[in-house]
């Protein structure tokens, strides 16, 4: 696609009326009004054969008749329609003519045919004859021209003739009195009524009978496209409008304008009473074919060859077609007299003033045709920084100062002080201009390295230079810096600008911009919403919104979101982007310049670029407050188009998934952009830019809702969108009947492996059991009988032996004791391999039940504290424990005769501890570890303490009762 923009130049006040106001800002320049045209041809995937109608239906497509059939179109894709195709059998379709009814359904007449779509479906109604135009009547019935073939009227599905109209009809039209205009080739003007047909000639005023188009406007007025001009018909007259030429289309915007189109490729428009051709628009240099206004304002034209759209420019442009001395403008000003003064580098001055462009270059006496930097003292002067010094234009005469120190030197900026004229020159530093004469200024604080872009006076009087060291401002003959330490992002600082408050605003070479606000720094970049980092220009609108220029285009961001931001109420910007597609030629803004754009007393904001000046008025910027209707259109499933139909669903072992949808913006569709999800599957929604598809790989079975929503040019989003749902059938493997059954055997099978290991388990036990119980009996049965004979014998010995030595008497003392304790430990064994209290209980519940079995039928007052939460230690730690506390109670009932038994278990996060006391007999815990003495079980209770990792106190005192405190890890 091609684009252009045209400039009308001086026109009539007509042709105000089309843009809505008039573009004459209070200076008197006559700004050029501006129209963008965007064109299509058969490269960009229009059919061949030319547009003979255009239509768009109510669901935002724009659908154009041809040669090469019917086509839709969404302002990015031609599509031919696939409906009327399949209905009619064949490809190659000829549309002629189309209407869209009152009831929203799409009527395409062809060569034998004619045919309605509507919500998708197609009904063909065949014929023998070309049908050349179509018309609804208040019934509701259709109108049909036919090629050298007369009138027909379709009604209830037939065909009705009119045998008394005959040859080609060209046009049709029904007007409020219910009255039907028919246009021949030949034959002149028809009028059908009640009463029969009456014809129109030249004797009647009509200008040829070679009609073209009619159209009845507003007013009631018909107006009659002929070969020969146009006529406007009214109170049974007919005028001639003074329109020379084939008039081929018409059409009555919304506003009242009358567009015209003419033979060969031109148009004229008629408002109020007055006539302007439209200048010449270099594309159009075909026959227009007809005309239509789409939703959002935009003119669309056929050709014999092409498609284009017409549609109004946010910028109004000057260039070297306009007179501007060289398209790569630099600085703007705006003098005292209301003169724009406009530097182009390379092409000298322009001074656009009433209409008219002068240009002033080194032929004038100007330093050098090469410069950018504007300023204009006190005395009305205006100075130009040139590439070979300084410029003073004053009363239309020129001044240069480019000599001595100045000569092949760049001034890059320049202001005015209680002193006087000061200058900076590149790589030399900043001077004082007196006379022609040059005096240093402010070396030994600024020196030579710093580029100063910019130089500017705040409204209250304080001056502040852009440099490529930061900030400067100078108070008091004092240079003060702002840098990078001080808050800026960057210290490349390429122009500075004042919003209403008086807050300053840096414009930074490749981070964003940066506010002085309250004596502190902030700053907004792209990472906040700015549209661009690299920002040339910042100029206030008349309600304090930012209008920023970059390389990019220029772009605004409104003061409530910037109040918001500062505030913290939001986190990001929204910026509104324009560019080519908005009207500008390029969209890349000049830099480098003392005043790269600049803000005129009328409101207006002038921008350089490098192909022309462009100037907006904030005023007069229409925004498209239409959100676009949105559509999905196909889906593409492993390389296979389907419907996107709702409810839809696919075969198993689909991998690759795309959706292409479409936003219905027409006027500028480039800048729609779009956001998708896919409901089951994305966890939110996901931006997709100007991309019109979404493309998902390996999405799993299941079922699923794809949603899009589109916004326009201007940002307006249509929240509702299009969606429609969709089911990925799974194999029989991935189907929860399978997963239920496959997890049905699994647990049946796991089921059935738990019994049989448990019945191995109880098998195994069972004949441990058996074993154990078998040991239990052959020790009981031989060991421990034999043991209790041999205590037994030696008792014998002491009884019958009254003279045994007492030496030999200790010794059989300790062996009896030795073999008694020995006794004693089989029949523990015995009783621990028969009764495993552990198995069924924890330890805090088994040392009670242990100590009441222990003292049963002794007398014996029982005293048992658990402390702490019980928990289950290793079994290892619970045995021993299990025995230490067995002997425990063993020794104080047995050998400490005690009346009460004091038992302690108290468990913590890190330890358990067992205390056991009681008030018997006591003995000397000195001696507790002699094998002298026999405490055989306190050196077992020791060693198991010792396993454990633990530790064993034992208190004792003959007479006093014993304690012994057991304390051991919880992690034994």
């Amino acid at each position: 696609r091609v684009k252009r923009c045209w400039s009308a130049g001086p026109v009539l006040a007509f042709w105000l009326l089309l843009v809505g106001t008039t573009p004459v800002p209070a200076n008197g320049t006559r700004l050029p009004v501006q129209l963008v045209v965007d064109e299509w041809l058969v490269k960009d995937g229009l059919p061949p054969g030319g547009i003979r109608a255009i239509v768009q239906t109510p669901d935002g497509y724009l659908w154009l008749a041809s040669s090469g059939g019917l086509v839709r179109f969404d302002g990015v894709r031609f599509s031919p329609s696939q409906e009327l195709q399949k209905a009619l059998g064949r490809e190659m379709v000829v549309a002629s003519a189309l209407l869209l009814t009152r009831d929203g359904a799409l009527w395409v007449a062809g060569n034998g045919f004619l045919a309605r779509l509507h919500d998708g479906r197609c009904s063909v109604f065949k014929g023998e004859i070309v049908i050349s135009c179509l018309e609804e009547s208040a019934d509701g019935s259709i109108w049909v021209g036919l090629n050298w073939a007369g009138l027909r009227r379709f009604k209830d599905g037939r065909f009705i003739n009119y045998p008394s109209v005959t040859g080609l009809i060209r046009a049709i039209h029904e007007d409020r009195q219910g009255n039907v205009w028919l246009g021949g080739i030949w034959d002149g003007l028809y009028r059908l009524d009640s009463k029969g047909l009456a014809g129109y000639t030249a004797r009647e005023g009509l200008l040829d009978p070679h009609i073209n188009a009619l159209w009845e406007d507003r007013s009631g007025s018909l107006w009659v496209a002929t070969r020969r001009g146009l006529n406007r018909f009214r109170d049974g007259t007919f005028v001639p409008v003074g329109i020379p030429g084939a008039v081929t289309s018409l059409w009555e915007d919304r506003k009242g304008v009358l567009w015209i189109g003419r033979a060969p490729g031109s148009i004229s428009r008629v408002a109020g009473g007055e006539i302007e051709p439209v200048p010449e628009i270099e594309l159009l240099d075909n026959d227009i074919n007809c005309l239509y206004e789409d939703r959002e304002g935009s003119i669309w034209v056929g050709t014999s060859d092409g498609l284009s759209r017409l549609r109004n420019s946010k910028f109004r442009l000057y260039t070297t077609r306009e007179g501007l001395a060289h398209n790569k403008a630099a600085g703007i000003i705006e003098g005292d007299d209301k003169t724009i003064w406009v530097f182009s580098d390379g092409g000298g001055l322009s001074a656009i003033k009433d209409g008219k462009i002068r240009i002033f270059t080194t032929r004038d006496g100007l330093a050098s045709n090469f410069g950018g930097s504007l300023f204009q003292s006190r005395d009305g002067s205006v100075w130009a920084g040139t590439a070979n010094g300084l410029s003073r234009i004053r009363n239309g005469r020129i001044t240069s100062f480019s000599t001595g120190s100045l000569a092949h030197r760049y001034v890059s900026a320049i202001y005015e002080d209680q002193e006087g004229l000061v200058i900076a020159i590149a790589a030399l530093g900043l001077f004082r201009f007196e006379e022609g004469k040059l005096r240093p200024y402010l070396a030994d604080q600024i020196g030579e390295s710093p580029f100063i872009y910019q130089a500017y006076q705040a409204r209250n009087g304080s001056i502040w230079l852009a440099s490529g060291a930061g900030l400067i401002t100078i108070k008091n003959d004092q240079a003060i810096f702002l840098t990078h330490e001080d808050g800026l992002l960057d210290n490349n600082v390429q122009s500075i600008g004042e919003d209403l408050e008086g807050n300053l605003w840096l414009a930074s070479a490749k981070a964003g911009v940066a506010c002085l606000k309250d004596g502190r720094v902030w700053t907004l970049s792209m990472r906040e919403g700015l549209y661009d980092d690299r920002v040339t220009r910042i100029l206030p609108d008349q309600h304090g919104n930012l209008w920023m220029a970059c390389p990019r285009g220029i772009f605004r961001v409104t003061k409530r979101q910037i109040d918001d931001y500062q505030s913290g109420r939001v986190g990001k910007v929204d910026s509104i982007a324009y560019g080519v597609a908005d009207g500008m030629k390029s969209s890349e803004c000049s830099y480098g310049a003392q005043t790269p754009g600049c803000r005129t007393r009328d409101g207006l904001l002038w921008f350089p670029t490098t192909r022309g000046v462009v100037a907006v008025d904030p005023a007069e910027v229409n925004f498209n407050f239409l959100p676009p209707p949105v559509a999905i259109e196909q889906l593409i499933v492993d390389d296979e188009e389907l419907p996107p139909t709702e409810n839809l669903e696919l075969p198993p072992g689909r991998r690759r998934i795309e959706f292409r949808f479409t936003g219905l913006s027409l006027l500028v569709p480039e800048k729609v952009q779009f956001r998708y999800r896919l409901e089951g599957f994305d966890q939110g929604w996901l931006s997709a830019g100007d991309r019109r598809a979404a493309y998902y790989t390996n999405v799993p079975p299941g079922r699923y809702r794809f949603l899009v929503m589109a916004s326009n040019n201007d940002g307006v989003w249509n929240q509702t969108g299009a969606s429609f749902s969709l089911r990925l059938k799974p194999y029989f493997y991935q189907t929860p009947y399978f997963v239920g059954l496959v997890l049905g055997v699994l647990a049946l099978g796991a089921g059935g492996v738990y019994r049989l290991r448990m019945f191995e388990l109880k098998k195994r036990y069972l004949a441990v059991l058996e074993e154990r119980n078998r040991i239990a009996r052959d020790m009981h049965d031989t060991f421990a009988q034999n043991l209790g004979g041999v205590a037994l014998q030696l008792d014998s010995i002491k009884m019958q032996f009254t003279d045994i030595p007492p030496l030999l008497l200790q010794k059989l003392d300790q062996t009896s004791q030795m073999i008694r304790y020995s006794l004693a430990e089989a029949y523990r064994a015995v009783r621990d391999l028969r009764a495993r209290i552990l198995e069924t209980r924890e330890l805090a519940e088994a040392l009670p039940e242990i100590a009441e079995q222990t003292t049963a039928g002794s007398g014996v007052v029982l005293d048992i504290q658990l402390k702490g939460t019980a928990r289950r230690l290793p079994s290892i730690a619970e045995d021993n424990l299990l025995r230490i506390f067995q002997e425990m109670m063993a020794n104080a009932v047995k050998h400490a005769r005690a009346r009460k038994i004091s038992v302690e278990l108290a468990f913590d996060t890190t330890s358990l501890t067992l205390r056991v006391a009681d008030d018997g007999c006591g003995f000397d815990a000195e001696k507790a570890f002699s094998l002298g003495e026999g405490h055989y079980g306190l050196l077992g209770m020791q060693e198991r303490v010792e396993r454990l990792g633990g530790r064993m106190s034992l208190k004792s005192q003959p007479g006093e009762g014993t304690e012994i405190l057991v304390q051991v890890p919880m992690t034994t």
